[in-house]
């Protein structure tokens, strides 16, 4: 017998509006959930910047300075094959992990509203969901 949900709208778990921070032995890198990426309209070449302000965190992926964020293949099923996006940079994740006392791996939640601050868009990083 087959249960089914008619609120259910696709297979497998909603993705939330997410960075992952990562520290590696020789690479560290921050990793975008593919809600935030399609929310955000990410593409291959744009730049990535996390600012402090009042011990808050903000991120923004609108500032012509800043690191390099790149696509690449995350899971191909069915031929078909998602793109993710990352951005390797030692001084953000360290800045991350200082700001919330993490040593290896964190999912840090992006808020959904935007902020201005010197002409760009920012969103709050609200906080830690899982760090290993």
């Amino acid at each position: 017998m087959k249960i089914s949900h008619s609120d259910k709208r696709g297979v497998g778990r909603p993705s939330l509006r997410t960075v992952t921070a990562r520290f590696a032995p020789n690479h560290a890198a921050i990793t975008f959930s593919a809600a935030l990426a399609n929310s955000l309209n990410l593409s291959d070449g744009m730049h990535l910047s996390i600012v402090e302000r009042s011990n808050d965190l903000y991120l923004s992926v609108a500032v012509p300075d800043g690191y390099n964020i790149k696509a690449g293949k995350a899971d191909c099923k069915n031929g078909k094959c998602a793109v993710s996006f990352r951005c390797s940079c030692r001084p953000l994740v360290q800045q991350i992990f200082n700001t919330w006392n993490i040593t290896k791996v964190a999912k840090i939640a992006v808020s959904s509203k935007c902020i201005e601050i010197c002409g760009f868009q920012y969103y709050k990083l609200v906080g830690v969901l899982d760090s290993f």
